[in-house]
């Protein structure tokens, strides 16, 4: 009779990355106001709590940890470690509230590993970071990336060359 124990490493691999995508980590709403609550729930990272083997396993699916960067803002640095060389996905788009120190934060992490980059969303709240954005993106390749969706903040009159790419 088989466990769960019994299965190899290349099987809970798998089931690691369908574990992902059902319970992606992400910040709870509050369901009174359908706004952020301040809490997170870990979701897939649980995972790395159940046992030596599974944490060592999930800890090195990179991938799996490159597309949370921004899932859980305070940690993001560390999410970022954990990816390693992977390609980054980047969602900075208002799905949640996050402070503005840690969106500052995010915006500077994500410019300082751009080129690894394959999926990137921002939302731009003030023209300093559109010109940081547009100095930085003229000045790099990317070859990873497939998806790129820039927005102003409801209010920002951006000038139609602020993100022109030289």
């Amino acid at each position: 009779r088989l466990t769960v124990r019994d299965l190899p490493d290349d099987v809970l691999s798998y089931i690691f990355e369908e574990l992902a995508v059902v319970a992606p980590p992400r910040m709870l709403l509050s369901p009174s106001t359908e706004s952020s609550s301040g809490t997170f729930t870990l979701g897939w990272i649980l995972a790395t709590h159940v046992c030596r083997r599974w944490r060592g396993l999930l800890m090195s699916l990179s991938p799996l940890w490159a597309t949370i960067i921004c899932k859980i803002p305070h940690v993001s640095p560390v999410l970022m470690d954990r990816a390693r060389k992977a390609p980054l996905t980047i969602d900075m788009l208002p799905d949640y509230n996050i402070r503005a120190p840690l969106q500052r934060e995010l915006f500077d992490l994500t410019l300082d590993h751009i080129e690894q980059v394959c999926s990137l969303r921002w939302q731009f709240d003030n023209l300093p970071q559109v010109h940081k954005a547009r100095e930085i993106l003229s000045s790099v390749t990317l070859p990873l990336l497939y998806v790129f969706e820039l927005r102003a903040e409801r209010g920002l009159s951006m000038p139609h060359s602020a993100l022109r790419l030289d």
